[in-house]
């Protein structure tokens, strides 16, 4: 669905899967998905909760992985990969992913380093440089404060960006 940019059309375009929509919707589910009513019976069913953690959450995601250069890769850094990346971020700190938050972690730490100067203006135009601030921040407060699994490689610890 999602493998080049203007994807197949079943939701919308490859960056639009995640322009902000998907980020909000996992910080929403996030709040809200160990919710109880008052006789302490959970909120969420089983049946929904794999509503939007699979058919939601996990398949924005998968389907948006071609897009980005495939499972663990950070291959395209463009302005519009940013979305999916925070988009990642924000799947992998709600439902505790550490490989989609290693990716996502890589991609901003790539980005960072290759596509913006020092002063925080990317190498492109003003446009641009709004886009990649834009998915930049909404990356930085997913991850920030994402505990790594024990055992994870190469990671340990909680990430830490500011």
């Amino acid at each position: 669905m999602l493998q080049s940019y203007w994807g197949a059309g079943r939701f919308h375009s490859s960056i639009d899967v995640s322009d902000g929509q998907l980020v909000s919707l996992c910080h929403s589910y996030d709040l809200v998905r160990d919710a109880r009513d008052e006789q302490d019976r959970p909120l969420w069913d089983a049946v929904t909760r794999n509503r939007v953690e699979r058919d939601l959450f996990l398949e924005a995601m998968l389907t948006a992985e071609p897009f980005l250069g495939g499972r663990g890769r950070t291959e395209n850094l463009s302005n519009l990969a940013v979305n999916s990346y925070d988009s990642m971020a924000a799947v992998a700190r709600c439902l505790g992913i550490a490989e989609w938050a290693d990716t996502a972690l890589r991609a901003y730490v790539k980005i960072r380093d290759t596509r913006m100067h020092f002063d925080g203006f990317c190498r492109e135009s003003p446009l641009y440089n709004n886009r990649y601030l834009y998915g930049l921040a909404l990356l930085a407060e997913s991850l920030d404060g994402f505990r790594w699994p024990r055992g994870f490689p190469r990671r340990a610890g909680a990430i830490q960006l500011y």
